[in-house]
């Protein structure tokens, strides 16, 4: 993880939007073709898999390769919600393993909410 300080408002508003360039421009054609309702698995730099179901694509031009989905790990194993840039999607996998993973994860009572 790197952190990054910013004099100004302006400052990190700039390095917000080159951020997003530089990503946008790493998507591969089949990551752009995401689309809600697909699953994925995502690996992190920490040695796990995020695994992910696309609830939302956004209209906005500069929002074009972000989805909004719901998320689970081994680090948050009941998931939660929030934007992905899809440069970061290492495979799309299916529904069964998706929701196979999301119970191995977690106690037999508490089932995939999406």
């Amino acid at each position: 993880m790197q952190i990054t300080m910013h004099d100004t408002l302006e400052e990190m508003f700039t390095a917000i939007e080159e951020a997003r360039t530089a990503a946008d421009e790493r998507v591969k054609d089949w990551q752009a073709e995401i689309k809600v309702g697909d699953h994925f698995a995502q690996w992190t730099e920490y040695g796990f898999m995020i695994l992910g179901k696309v609830l939302e694509a956004f209209e906005e031009p500069h929002m074009k390769h972000y989805r909004f989905c719901f998320c689970f790990s081994e680090a948050c194993p009941e998931g939660e919600r929030g934007d992905v840039h899809m440069s970061a999607v290492t495979s799309l996998i299916d529904e069964p393993t998706f929701k196979a993973l999301f119970q191995k994860l977690n106690p037999p009572d508490v089932k995939c909410p999406v």
